[in-house]
């Protein structure tokens, strides 16, 4: 399902270039009346929107063949990319006194627009970066020309291809990161703080006439001077008692909670859309009262499917005869668990005292990291608050101070919501298993045992695969991602039974 999304609205094209009545998708290829342009307004017109502009050689050229061959020799054609370019004149750039910046790449787009012989790759790509926006324009790209060009590489490389792996590309994509700012996206850090449970329980030292409840009766309130840590012998020396966590505590440096920026977007622009769709793009079930497709808790959900990714960290590396060099202090899994390459940004690449070039873990995909992945478990290990809560009850988290956690509280299950319906939950990293024996993957480093390791790297990864599935496979993405891409190559007003022909295909 999906995976010739992108394939068939181009194929639609073909059908588009002659008359209204042959506007349909058929089951099992091409009907000849259909496969060859009729004159050369018809292959001009074609080739307007498969293309950046038709020529005369390609007129005459597709004149002399048909549609279908011409589709399927351009998608044959090897990627005309940007990158690997830019990064082979700037040496040449630095040595002369000048750095690579944004006016170079978009150079280099325009003559790959116009000159490029992978011209369907091209025109689609730029379709899909109509949809799927990262800018130079924000502050966070501004001065990254090499970033930009990867990313534009990135949408030409998946351009005709399936749309599975282009989601994936893009949540993972350092460029998306900066722009959409789930970069370094951390779980909630809690802490959790326990009972004191050896007789008498401490517990009644705030217990005043003004402390009652709505019935009159002593209410008993507890401060911070009543709970300890959860693996201190205070919560710990009763043994007839299980660990009773009472409150959570925040860090030092006050709330840490995942960005919600790219959840919110890959749902909004890249995937389902605002509400439920038919397959010809209208409501459902109707106008007046359609479907919300997520809401806010969703959102912040699926925010903490996407925490711990970050820069990837290779070492050194020698880039159109420069070295850059670069310290990670690991080798192979053992990167995603030491949190200084969480936090280090790839460095440039200076020749001449100019730059340009840079390490390639700047634009190469983010990886995870385990201890800033949120497994529905705290800073100790203990499962958070769930459907089968332990204490405290519930589903609410008692912080002091007042102090709150904005957007939904943290549960061990991450359950993902849509159309108003359960459709996606990521259970807890070893679920169900006690604190004691669990694997606690904020404590695995690099001289754990590879088990370990590989357990919450796996977590973290197939955390995210799942999500993306989910919205890869919800059928409101057909509908939008054909509709957007109809809109960007064919026409800007497309009736609702093309919508529906194109999404119907898979």
């Amino acid at each position: 399902m999906h995976t010739r999304l992108l394939w068939l609205t181009l194929l639609s094209l073909c059908w588009l270039a002659g008359p209204t009545h042959a506007q349909t998708i058929l089951a099992n290829g091409f009907e000849t009346q259909f496969n060859h342009p009729q004159n050369d307004a018809e292959t001009a017109r074609f080739l307007n929107q498969a293309t950046f502009g038709a020529t005369p050689s390609a007129i005459n050229s597709l004149r002399n063949g048909n549609f279908e061959s011409w589709i399927s020799q351009q998608a044959a054609m090897p990627a005309t990319l940007a990158r690997p370019f830019l990064e082979s004149i700037t040496p040449g750039l630095n040595a002369a006194g000048s750095s690579l910046s944004q006016t170079h790449r978009v150079q280099r787009w325009l003559d790959t627009a116009v000159t490029a012989p992978d011209q369907l790759r091209q025109r689609a790509a730029w379709a899909l970066g109509q949809m799927i926006v990262v800018s130079d324009q924000d502050a966070n790209l501004a001065g990254e020309p090499m970033m930009m060009a990867e990313w534009n590489d990135l949408l030409v490389r998946n351009a005709l291809g399936n749309y599975r792996t282009l989601l994936d590309e893009v949540a993972r994509s350092p460029m998306m990161g900066r722009y959409l700012t789930h970069l370094r996206n951390r779980k909630f850090e809690l802490t959790p703080r326990c009972y004191d449970q050896r007789p008498p329980l401490d517990d009644n030292t705030n217990l005043g006439n003004d402390t009652v409840d709505d019935m009159g009766n002593p209410v008993i309130v507890l401060d911070e001077t009543d709970f300890h840590s959860c693996t201190s012998s205070q919560a710990t020396d009763n043994g007839a008692l299980p660990v009773r966590i009472a409150a959570y505590q925040l860090p030092s440096t006050g709330l840490i909670a995942p960005d919600e920026n790219f959840a919110r977007e890959v749902m909004q622009l890249f995937s389902i859309g605002l509400i439920e769709r038919n397959a010809d793009f209208s409501p459902f079930p109707n106008a007046i009262n359609p479907t919300p497709t997520y809401d806010q808790e969703t959102i912040t959900t699926l925010s903490r499917a996407l925490t711990g990714l970050s820069y990837r960290c290779s070492g050194n590396q020698t880039v159109a005869g420069v070295a850059i060099s670069r310290s990670c202090g690991c080798n192979g899994v053992n990167c995603s668990y030491i949190s200084g390459n969480f936090f280090s940004t790839p460095p440039s690449g200076e020749v001449n005292g100019q730059f340009g070039l840079v390490h390639p873990d700047r634009y190469q995909s983010m990886i995870c990291y385990p201890r800033y992945h949120d497994t529905g478990r705290d800073r100790t290990g203990f499962q958070l608050p769930g459907p089968a809560a332990e204490p405290p009850a519930g589903n609410a988290l008692e912080l002091y101070a007042g102090l709150s956690i904005p957007g939904g509280t943290p549960e061990r299950e991450k359950t993902l919501v849509l159309g108003g319906a359960p459709m996606l939950t990521i259970e807890e990293m070893d679920a169900g298993t006690p604190q004691q024996t669990a694997i606690h993957c904020d404590n695995v480093s690099t001289s754990s045992p590879n088990s370990q390791k590989n357990a919450c790297l796996n977590y973290c990864n197939d955390s995210l695969d799942a999500a993306l599935d989910m919205l890869f496979y919800e059928p409101n993405t057909a509908v939008m991602v054909a509709r957007q891409m109809i809109q960007r190559l064919v026409t800007s007003n497309p009736s609702p039974a093309y919508i529906q022909r194109v999404t119907q295909r898979f």
